[in-house]
C-alpha cells in the first residue's frame, strides 16, 4: 500500500456520507486507535473546537497504564513547549501595560544577560528571543539528561546562556532555542516583582477559569486525574518514566513547565483565536472581555523557517504556515520523513511540545475559529499525536487528496528504531578513512572537565581496572561507559531500548555520541600524560569539534582552553 494513499477499510463508515465535522471526526476513532497502537502511544486526549463550541472530545489508551485508568478531557498532562505560547502572551500583556516594548533591548530589563556576542548583547529584543532568531547554539544537553534530570539551577543557567556561541547570523536564520524563554521568564519576574507562575495565574489562568492548569508545583497541588509519563520500547510497549520536575523556580520552566488539560486549554486557544480575529479587524491591541493582548504582533511571522512558496515562519511562541502546506517546524516526525505531507487550507498557527514522558500538539485556524488539540503521556517511537492531528485536519478541511496516516505511522517507525545500527555503521565507516590508532593508558583521560563558565562538568574515571566511564554533574543517574573508538576518541551510544530505560530523549546523530580528548601534557612520570581538553558535539552543525571542556588542574584552577 502506498504510504500516501488513504485506506478507507480502517473506517467503519463512509466519511463522505457524513454531514457534520463532529460526525466525521468521531468516525475516525478506529483509525486513531490504530495509529496509537502502531506508534506505541500510551494515552492521548483530544479536543476540537469550531467557532467557540467543542465538537469533539475523546481519549484513547490510558493515563495510568499499570492500573488501566483511562484519561479524559480533565486529565492533566505536561505541555512541554506549548508553554512557550503562554510565555510569549505574558510578555504581550506586559507590552500592553507599557512596561516594555517589543523592541526593548533585553539587557535593559535583565542586565545579567550578557552573551559573548556583542551584537546579540546590544541589540537582542524580546522578539528575537521569542522567535528563535538570536543564532545562539541550543546546548540542551547541558541541562536536560536522563529521567527528566535538570542538571543546572537557574543561576548556573544564566551563566551558561552568557557563554553560548552564536553559530548562525543574528536575525538571519531560524534556530530553535529554549534559552530565550528562560530569559523571558526573568523579564516577567523583573518587571512585575513577582513570580512567573503568579503572573500567569493572575493574568491568564484565573480570568479564563483554567482551574486544572498548573505551573508552580510539579505534583499539581495533589490534584487527581494526573497522567503518568511513559516512553515506548521498540516493540511498542510502554516504559514508565519519572514525571518531569520543571516547576516554578527550576531552569527552563518558562520554556516547557506548564501542565494542563484538554478542557482548560480549549478555553485558552478558543479565546486566542477569537481575540486575534477581533484585534486583526479593529486594529486594536486588546479585546473587550479577553485577557489576551497584543495578538497581532505576537502571532505575526518574524523569521522564515524553511524554504517554501507559501508562508512557513515562526512568530513568538508559535509556528505559522499557509496551507496547503507542510507542518514541520516543531514536529518530531519531520526528521523521520523526506518531506512531511501537504495538507489543509488557510492560515494555521501550531506548535508541538515534548518532555520525556509527554508529547503535545495544537493547531489553530484563526480565520475559521478552529482548534485541534492533542495531549499525550508518552514519547513514542515517532510522533503519533502529530499524525492524529494531521488526520483530523485533513478531515476538517475536506482535503481532496487524503494521506494514509496509518501507513505513515508505520513508515516512520524504522528511522528512529534503526538509528543505533546507523550510528554504529557510521562509526565503522569513519574508521575506514583513518589509520587505526591505539588509545593511551586510561589514566591519561581521568579527571574533571568543565565548560567555560564552570557550570557543567564531566567526570572521567576508571572502573574495574579496564573500563573508562563518564559522569555528568556528579549525578548518580548520569554514569555512562565509554567505548574506545580510535586514538583518543570514545563513543557512548545506546540502543533505542537502552535510551528508553534511562528515560532519555533519543538522539539520532553520531557526533553527539563521541567524546574526544586532546592537548595532552606531561604529568609526573615520563610516560604519564594527561588530557587537558575534552570535546563533545552537543548538537548538529556546531563549529569545530563542539563544546570544549577544560581539565581542572591537579592543584588549583583550570587549564586554559587556548594554551
Amino acid at each position: 500500500m502506498d504510504a500516501y494513499n488513504f485506506d478507507p477499510s480502517l473506517i467503519d463508515v463512509d466519511i463522505d456520507l457524513l454531514t457534520t465535522p463532529a460526525d466525521k471526526i468521531k468516525a475516525l476513532g478506529p483509525t486513531i486507535q490504530e495509529i496509537c497502537n502502531i506508534c506505541g502511544v500510551a494515552g492521548v486526549s483530544i479536543g476540537v473546537v469550531q467557532r467557540g463550541s467543542v465538537i469533539y472530545s475523546e481519549s484513547f489508551g490510558f493515563r495510568d497504564v499499570e492500573n488501566r485508568i483511562k484519561g479524559n478531557a480533565d486529565t492533566v498532562y505536561y505541555l512541554g513547549s506549548l508553554t512557550k505560547g503562554f510565555t510569549a502572551e505574558a510578555i504581550g500583556i506586559l507590552v500592553e501595560e507599557g512596561k516594555l516594548e517589543w523592541t526593548t533591548p533585553v539587557t535593559n530589563v535583565v542586565p545579567e544577560f550578557f552573551p559573548k556576542d556583542l551584537t546579540i548583547h546590544n541589540q537582542a529584543s524580546m522578539v528575537d528571543l521569542l522567535s528563535h532568531r538570536t543564532g545562539l547554539e541550543r546546548a540542551d544537553a547541558l541541562w536536560a539528561q536522563s529521567n527528566n534530570n535538570i542538571l543546572l539551577n537557574r543561576e548556573q543557567g544564566l551563566r551558561t546562556i552568557n557563554q553560548l556561541r552564536a553559530v548562525t547570523p543574528f536575525r538571519g536564520e531560524y534556530r530553535y532555542n529554549n534559552w530565550g524563554y528562560e530569559i523571558a521568564g526573568r523579564v516577567i519576574e523583573n518587571l512585575t516583582g513577582g513570580s512567573y507562575s503568579d503572573f500567569l495565574n493572575n493574568k491568564i489562568f484565573k480570568p479564563l477559569g483554567m482551574s486544572r492548569t498548573f505551573n508552580n508545583d510539579s505534583e499539581c497541588h495533589g490534584a487527581d486525574n494526573v497522567a503518568k509519563g511513559y516512553m515506548t520500547y521498540d516493540d511498542g510497549t510502554p516504559c514508565p518514566v519519572p514525571r518531569p520536575y520543571m516547576a516554578e523556580g527550576t531552569l527552563m520552566n518558562p520554556a516547557g513547565g506548564i501542565q494542563s488539560s484538554v478542557n482548560d486549554l480549549l478555553k485558552y486557544y478558543a479565546t486566542l483565536a477569537k481575540s486575534w480575529n477581533d484585534q486583526q479587524t479593529t486594529g486594536m491591541t486588546n479585546t473587550p472581555g479577553s485577557p489576551l493582548k497584543q495578538l497581532v504582533p505576537l502571532l505575526s511571522g518574524n523569521i522564515r523557517t524553511v524554504p517554501s512558496l507559501r508562508e512557513q515562519s515562526y512568530a513568538m511562541g508559535w509556528a505559522r504556515a499557509q496551507l496547503p502546506g507542510r507542518l514541520c517546524d516543531t514536529s518530531r516526525n519531520q526528521p523521520l520523513m523526506p518531506q512531511m505531507p501537504v495538507i489543509g487550507q488557510g492560515l494555521v498557527l501550531y506548535h508541538h511540545g515534548m518532555l520525556v514522558g509527554f508529547t503535545s500538539a495544537v493547531y489553530i485556524f484563526p480565520e475559521s475559529l478552529t482548534v485541534v488539540l492533542l495531549l499525550s503521556n508518552s514519547v513514542a517511537i515517532n510522533d503519533g499525536p502529530d499524525w492524529i492531528g494531521h488526520l483530523i485536519i485533513q478531515t476538517l478541511c475536506n482535503d481532496p487528496f487524503r494521506h494514509d496516516y496509518v501507513a505513515l505511522a508505520r513508515r516512520t517507525l524504522s528511522p528512529g528504531l534503526s538509528a543505533y545500527d546507523r550510528i554504529e555503521g557510521e562509526f565503522k565507516a569513519e574508521l575506514q578513512n583513518k589509520i587505526p590508532t591505539a588509545q593511551k593508558p586510561l589514566t591519561s583521560y581521568e579527571g574533571d572537565f568543565y565548560n567555560e563558565t564552570r557550570t557543567f562538568f564531566i567526570h572521567i574515571w576508571i572502573k574495574n581496572c579496564n573500563e573508562l566511564w563518564m559522569n555528568f554533574q556528579g549525578n548518580q543517574m548520569e554514569n555512562y561507559r565509554l567505548k574506545h573508538h580510535n586514538g583518543d576518541e570514545f563513543s557512548w551510544h545506546m540502543t533505542w531500548n537502552e535510551q528508553v530505560k534511562r528515560g532519555r530523549n533519543p538522539v539520532t546523530y553520531m557526533e553527539y555520541w563521541k567524546i574526544k580528548f586532546t592537548k595532552f601534557f606531561q604529568y609526573g612520570a615520563e610516560n604519564n600524560r594527561k588530557a587537558k581538553v575534552l570535546s563533545w558535539a552537543l548538537e548538529k552543525d556546531l563549529p569545530g569539534e563542539g563544546v570544549q571542556f577544560a581539565r581542572r588542574k591537579m592543584g588549583k584552577g583550570f587549564d586554559s582552553l587556548t594554551n
